[in-house]
């Protein structure tokens, strides 16, 4: 998983080299699974979200090149939506007119709860918890009995007293633990929110 080390504005500025190829894979890893989650849950298929994520991607690389972003219009989120929203539209478009063509329905299968702007939000803290979750794990701090102990109670479900004894500490220990990690968990999240 992706270690999120760049605020927003240390990436932008990186960004304004386009020669800056670690840079712009850090972007690119950061916001191309946000992208093809969020082109996903309104219907694209794999490859189709994939397209999306890349001409998203592109548009952005352009525009940004272009001089095109202002921070003070809005946050760097807010402007990926909306070229993500518009790929995705453009895409299901073509999509349409491939049925048309073929006699179906031209009307897509979106699914019914589909807002554009509550999956791209979805799909946004997804990212950040996940990002969040691999600081975690790779904490050098945190005793590795602590984040099992962590993993199957608050993130799988399971047991505590089951837990406790397959991992040779008290009940109390267990509780212990999923209250540190969820305190260390929410202050990554916090951090990666302020980057992102």
């Amino acid at each position: 998983m992706l270690s999120i080390t760049r605020t927003n504005t240390l990436l932008l500025q990186g960004l304004a080299d386009p020669r800056n190829h670690a840079i712009w894979s850090e972007f690119d890893q950061r916001y191309r699974p946000v992208v093809q989650a969020f082109a996903r849950k309104l219907g694209l298929s794999a490859p189709e979200a994939d397209e999306a994520a890349q001409d998203t991607l592109s548009d952005f690389a352009e525009q940004y090149r272009g001089g095109r972003y202002d921070r003070g219009r809005g946050r760097l989120r807010a402007w990926l939506f909306a070229i993500a929203k518009t790929r995705v539209a453009r895409l299901q478009r073509a999509r349409a007119q491939q049925r048309a063509q073929r006699g179906e329905s031209a009307l897509g299968v979106l699914p019914e709860d589909a807002d554009p702007e509550a999956v791209w939000e979805a799909e946004w803290r997804r990212a950040v918890f996940q990002s969040a979750l691999a600081e975690l794990r790779t904490a050098e701090s945190l005793d590795p009995t602590t984040l099992r102990a962590f993993e199957r109670v608050a993130l799988e479900g399971r047991d505590v007293r089951e837990t406790a004894a397959e991992l040779g500490v008290t009940p109390n220990a267990i509780y212990i633990a999923k209250h540190r990690c969820l305190e260390r968990l929410r202050a990554f999240v916090a951090e990666l929110e302020e980057r992102f």
